[in-house]
């Protein structure tokens, strides 16, 4: 598989592996950029850039710590973006993390570019333009969304592929896609006179007209969050719940052949377990709300229809997401009531393996001797047996 590009670094070869860690761990945005820019009549940008790399991700790739993620980072970014060629990536519990604040920035080479070519400003966004790439290397393993505005007039915009470009307003644009899928889109504003004149538009700030397709992707991502760190709660205590039951299973096989009744710990794993169910109940009762919301919104006649659709669209998400944690409640439920159980189990197998003895030795008792007295003239002998007989020419006494 050729080498994926995530900004300002180029992963090394993935393979079908991958895929399959981050479906098994649910994880919808393995690798995401996100960002919010403003380009002036200078091509100078303004805002902030960021680039999330899963970890699970990451140690497929042959990633194996935050200092090799740098060093390869900085290895290769000098020919793949144009600034923050020395702002290194951090981490938290599950992603590595890149973060490029750009305060009146020059971008001329490189994945991100913006430049004066006569009185336009041409913004080019590349991503994954390898020719030899197969569809297997384009599958979905997270997310671009990048928030493009310009002071002056937007003129033109071409893409490799509708929909990748979306028309905010008249001088505002968003890219959005799947993070590993080629593409080439460009951008062209009309400058006139003021180009080169460094003329900074405000850094772009969260607005506060409410945009239902904005709205509905965040509480998408907001479902697909919930049910990731329920399932990596849950995770992080399956190695340790797993190893006891397996303590169980042991203790209850020696209580059947010995009898002894081997006192389990079962007050941290039951603890622990507890703690994971109030989690996943709590993120359940917020997804009983939240589908109860949208589903309600979707079914609103004074939405435009098109807002309705995507409130349908993040109904669909929540009730998702509410199976899969009401099932993750169901389980660890089943599985706290089992670690409850288990003492009692253990001691149930070591009386029964008494009672069995006890009723195996006395079902096994020798039937009483009698003893009897033979005698022959003045010759006296004495038989014992369970039917004593006397012998020829003996008589019973």
């Amino acid at each position: 598989m050729k080498p994926l590009y995530l900004g300002p670094m180029k992963l090394r070869k993935l393979g079908l592996g991958v895929v399959l860690i981050c479906s098994t761990l649910l994880l919808t945005s393995c690798i995401e950029v996100k960002g919010a820019v403003s380009i002036n009549s200078a091509a100078r940008w303004n805002g902030e850039i960021s680039y999330t790399l899963n970890k699970s991700l990451a140690s497929a790739a042959g990633i194996s710590s935050l200092d090799d993620l740098n060093r390869q980072a900085t290895e290769q970014s000098a020919s793949e973006v144009g600034f923050c060629k020395n702002t290194p990536f951090i981490e938290d519990a599950t992603n590595y993390i890149f973060k490029c604040p750009l305060k009146d920035a020059i971008s001329q080479t490189g994945d991100l570019t913006a430049v004066i070519v006569g009185r336009n400003i041409i913004f080019r966004y590349k991503q994954n333009l390898d020719s030899t790439s197969t569809e297997s290397e384009r599958i979905d393993l997270g997310s671009v969304s990048v928030l493009v505005t310009f002071i002056d007039p937007i003129i033109s915009y071409k893409e490799n592929k509708i929909g990748l470009v979306q028309k905010i307003d008249a001088l505002t644009y968003r890219i959005s896609g799947y993070a590993t899928e080629p593409m080439d889109i460009e951008i062209v504003a009309n400058c006139s006179s003021r180009c080169g004149i460094a003329n900074t538009v405000p850094t772009p700030t969260p607005t506060k007209t409410f945009n239902p397709a904005d709205a509905a992707a965040e509480a998408t991502d907001a479902a697909n969050a919930s049910t990731d760190a329920a399932n990596m709660a849950a995770e992080s205590i399956d190695s340790e719940t797993s190893s006891f039951f397996d303590s169980v299973d042991f203790a209850i096989q020696k209580a059947k052949t010995t009898g002894i009744k081997t006192e389990l710990n079962t007050k941290k794993v039951l603890a622990n377990n507890q703690e994971i169910l109030a989690q996943v109940q709590s993120k359940q009762t917020n997804a009983e709300n939240l589908t109860t919301k949208y589903l309600a919104l979707s079914n609103d006649k004074t939405l435009p229809t098109e807002a309705q659709r995507l409130y349908l669209s993040t109904y669909n998400s929540w009730s998702r997401t509410l199976r899969t944690l009401t099932s993750y409640k169901n389980q660890i439920s089943q599985r706290i009531q089992r670690i409850s159980d288990s003492q009692t189990l253990v001691n149930k197998a070591a009386e029964e393996f008494v009672a069995g003895q006890s009723v195996k030795v006395k079902s096994t008792t020798a039937p009483k001797q009698i003893t009897i007295t033979c005698i022959k003239g003045k010759t006296s002998k004495k038989v014992t047996a369970l039917k004593p007989v006397c012998p020829a020419g003996y008589k019973k006494k």
